[in-house]
C-alpha cells in the first residue's frame, strides 16, 4: 500500500465509520511502535486532532506544524486536557518556508 494511500486512509479521506477509522490508527500507531519510529511531524495540523490521537495510542512524540497561532494555542489546550501535552508539541510556521529551507 503506498504512502499517500495510508495517509488518506488514516485521516478519514475516504469516509468510513468510527470504528473502521478508530482500527486504521491503532494499526498505524502499531506499526510507528513495531517499526521504530519515534518522532511523527504532522504537516497542517489544524487544532491537533489526529496527532492528539495518535499520542493516546502510543509513546511517540508528535509534533504538528501550523501557521496559524489561534489553532495552535486551542490544540495545546485540548492537549493538556486528553493528558498528552508532554509527548506533543506544536511548531508555528509556514509550510513552504519549511520545505524551501530543507531543499535548500
Amino acid at each position: 500500500m503506498g504512502d499517500v494511500f495510508r495517509y488518506e486512509k488514516y485521516h478519514g479521506y475516504y469516509g468510513g465509520d468510527e470504528k473502521e477509522s478508530k482500527a486504521n490508527y491503532a494499526d498505524m500507531v502499531s506499526e510507528l511502535e513495531n517499526g521504530f519510529i519515534f518522532f511523527v511531524l504532522d504537516v497542517g495540523c489544524g487544532i491537533g486532532g489526529p496527532l492528539r490521537e495518535i499520542a493516546q495510542f502510543s509513546m511517540t512524540s508528535i509534533t504538528g506544524l501550523n501557521n496559524n497561532e489561534y489553532q495552535i494555542t486551542r490544540g495545546k489546550l485540548l492537549d493538556r486536557k486528553a493528558g498528552v501535552d508532554k509527548t506533543c508539541d506544536y511548531i508555528k510556521a509556514l509550510m513552504i518556508l519549511v520545505f524551501l529551507i530543507d531543499a535548500g
